[in-house]
């Protein structure tokens, strides 16, 4: 299960059974692995969504207003995906702010 959690996390496309089916290996459901992942996410403000043929992270859709709320600042707004991959990223990894910056390493696996 944390296979896939991790995958899918790192992903910004739906990753398709198959891949997910090839991490897990042979004999392991998909199917049962993603319900288990669904189950341990309820009550956060993120889901797995069944998008094109595969599965991704989502921001729950209760999120939306607050979303909308931080990424409209004044005259610029900010890209959605982006905003979310790195509020995932903080909670995942507890980064600090110079880990936002894209190519700059802060040293943490």
């Amino acid at each position: 299960m944390r296979r896939i959690e991790a995958v899918l996390f790192a992903s910004s496309a739906p990753v398709p059974r198959e891949d997910l089916a090839r991490i897990v290996g042979q004999g392991a459901s998909v199917d049962l692995l993603v319900e288990d992942l669904a189950a341990d996410l309820e009550g956060r403000a993120f889901e797995i969504a069944r998008v094109a043929g595969g599965w991704m992270f989502r921001t729950r859709a209760a999120y939306a207003p607050a979303i909308r709320a931080a990424a409209d600042v004044g005259s610029q707004v900010l890209d959605l995906s982006a905003f979310e991959v790195g509020a995932l990223y903080l909670r995942h990894h507890r980064a600090v702010p110079c880990c936002l910056r894209v190519g700059v390493s802060c040293g943490f696996a």
